[in-house]
């Protein structure tokens, strides 16, 4: 097997097991607390996640070489402007305001799904994936995040809208990759992943269509970013 695919391959591991550990973790919260609903379940599972990624990211200077450490350069500040445009877009049409109870959940949970899910993808991976090439790290990541989403069909049972979602969320990793890798990092795509999933669900469009322009708008990004190249990151790539 070649070096790259060695690399694809060890970070396809990373990410079945990640996959087994939200399982085993969600599960074992529904059987605790038979009670709760998906939301509180969820919420849970991932504070605990969440907690796993501090400890994972303690090693090594993990905080560091997955741009943690690092503040947004001034000549960045375009890009993140536009990454945020296309995250507060839903609300053009207006606001459905929930609850105020309601409202904190989501807030909670939006912002637990965005440092777990960029922590994981686009520090960690992304970091594993780096020597092997910018692009090629951009783009193995997005695929496995999208794959990562998979595990939904067990809590929903909803195949063809998960599958739908898989291939969206990837052209969301191209973006959100890409840069990641540009401003070097990563604390803007936190707040951004948070801001994209909340704004979905307050704003008065429907959230597929709207969805699938973000998705859209993102993968364009990523795909310009990469050919502009993707080599601003926080630290220099590992040796293999």
């Amino acid at each position: 097997m070649s070096a790259r695919g060695q690399a694809a391959a060890g970070a396809a591991a990373i990410v079945a097991g990640w996959a087994g550990l939200t399982l085993a973790v969600y599960y074992a919260v529904a059987a605790i607390m038979p009670g709760w609903d998906y939301a509180r379940v969820s919420t849970v599972t991932l504070v605990v996640l969440a907690l796993v990624l501090v400890v994972w990211l303690g090693r090594d200077d993990g905080w560091r070489r997955c741009g943690f450490a690092d503040g947004l350069r001034a000549s960045d500040a375009g890009l993140v402007g536009l990454a945020a445009l296309i995250a507060l877009a839903p609300l053009a049409a207006g606001v459905r305001w929930p609850g105020a109870a309601d409202l904190a959940v989501m807030i909670v949970g939006y912002a637990l799904t965005g440092f777990v899910e960029e922590a994981l993808f686009r520090g960690l991976l992304i970091e594993r994936l780096r020597p092997r090439g910018a692009r090629f790290a951009v783009v193995v990541s997005a695929v496995l995040f999208g794959l990562l989403h998979l595990v939904n069909i067990a809590f929903r049972g909803q195949v063809a809208p998960i599958l739908a979602q898989m291939v969206g969320v990837a052209c969301f990793g191209i973006g959100y990759g890409a840069l990641r890798l540009r401003i070097g990092t990563i604390w803007p795509l936190i707040v951004l992943h948070m801001l994209t999933d909340l704004c979905l669900h307050l704003g008065r469009w429907p959230v597929i269509p709207v969805a699938v322009v973000q998705d859209t708008l993102l993968l364009i990004l990523g795909l310009w970013l990469m050919r502009a190249g993707v080599s601003r990151g926080s630290a220099p790539p590992r040796a293999p």
